[in-house]
């Protein structure tokens, strides 16, 4: 069953201040060290981020809309063996989903023309 979903889209060029500013607390702040890492092995670091910060804005809204309530790093998106986007929740944002029934959490990323979207969809 259905329990929410969410779409986010962002222009790239919003992060594009911070080129070169990986230590800055935006950084540490909204991402997990794994997604962070990630980051890094990619060719551009900032659409990775871009992604997924997007991917976070997603699943937010799928989870119902708590925003404030628990740290955009609680929302870790990585990619499988295949490359496949997957969704793992930490602290308050796995409370709410243990609390909303959510059993399974889908995440769809895409960028194109210097923007980036993001799909995500809560099952129960």
């Amino acid at each position: 069953m259905l329990h929410g979903i969410g779409v986010d889209i962002l222009s790239v060029s919003r992060l594009e201040t911070l080129r070169g500013k990986f230590d800055d607390p935006f950084f540490t702040k909204t991402f997990t060290q794994a997604e962070y890492s990630e980051a890094m092995a990619r060719p551009d670091p900032i659409v990775y981020f871009a992604g997924r910060f997007a991917a976070k804005e997603a699943v937010l809204k799928a989870l119902g809309g708590v925003e404030g309530k628990f740290r955009f790093n609680e929302i870790e998106t990585l990619n499988d063996g295949s490359g496949k986007p997957y969704v793992s929740l930490h602290g308050l944002a796995k409370e709410t989903q243990d609390a909303n029934g959510v059993k399974n959490l889908f995440v769809s990323l895409s960028n194109d023309g210097g923007y980036v979207v993001a799909y995500a969809i809560c099952e129960k």
